[in-house]
């Protein structure tokens, strides 16, 4: 008779001082979440996508592989609080090709692109250096 009241003792002790703490901690946890709730996200990765140099690359794409190759895009994660970096590329069978990484900040609303050695610009100034060198899109 002791021994199941001493294993109901440790249990409920177990039960109070141990596995409670661990629910309310991992509570508080997922109310905090991320700095930006995923619907913001999305509006930044639907954003990228509806850009008109983005739907006319994802357009060459289909049409200039015949189908076999096709534009794939996704958040690469936050370059800082409210600044989003957002991948866009090709998807071969055998491969996958960087086109750009666009960078949306939230607070101005500006986009900026990646150049090939790393650095942003904005997309105005991306856009007016492609127009002197149509080939890439």
């Amino acid at each position: 008779m002791v021994e199941v009241w001493t294993r109901r003792i440790i249990w409920t002790l177990w039960f109070i001082f141990i596995l409670i703490p661990c629910v309310l901690i991992g509570i508080g946890l997922c109310l905090k979440g991320d700095d930006e709730p995923e619907p913001f996200r999305s509006e930044v990765f639907a954003e990228v996508l509806n850009l008109p140099e983005v739907v006319r690359y994802s357009q060459q794409i289909r049409d200039n592989s015949k189908g076999k190759a096709r534009m794939v895009a996704y958040l690469e994660g936050q370059a800082g609080p409210g600044v989003w970096d957002v991948y866009v590329g090709e998807n071969h069978p055998s491969h996958t090709v960087r086109w750009a990484t666009f960078r949306v900040d939230s607070a101005s609303g500006s986009i900026a692109v990646s150049e090939p050695n790393g650095e942003f610009i904005s997309r105005e100034e991306w856009l007016r250096r492609r127009s002197e060198s149509p080939s890439d899109f």
